[in-house]
C-alpha cells in the first residue's frame, strides 16, 4: 500500500510544474475581482485526485489489484 502512495506522490511531483501555474493563475484571477480565491484548494485537490485515479486507469489497476492478497471483496 506504501508503494501506491509513493507513486501517487512521484505523479504529482511529475505534473509539480502545472500545479504552480495553476495556483498563479487562480491567484491572479481572483486578485482581479474575476473568481473567489476560497475556490481554489478544493479544486485543485479534486484535480489532483481525478489526474491520480486517471493514471491508475491508464494502467489497467484492476487488473494488478486482484493479485493482492484481499483480491476482490465478494459482498
Amino acid at each position: 500500500m506504501i508503494g501506491f502512495m509513493k507513486k501517487d506522490i512521484v505523479m504529482i511531483k511529475s505534473n509539480f510544474k502545472l500545479i504552480v501555474v495553476l495556483v498563479i493563475l487562480y491567484i491572479a484571477m481572483g486578485l482581479m475581482g474575476d473568481m473567489d480565491i476560497s475556490f481554489m484548494l478544493p479544486f485543485m485537490c479534486v484535480m489532483i485526485m481525478i489526474s491520480s485515479f486517471s493514471y491508475d486507469n491508464y494502467n489497467k489497476w484492476d487488473a494488478y489489484s486482484i493479485s493482492l492478497p484481499n483480491g476482490r471483496k465478494i459482498v
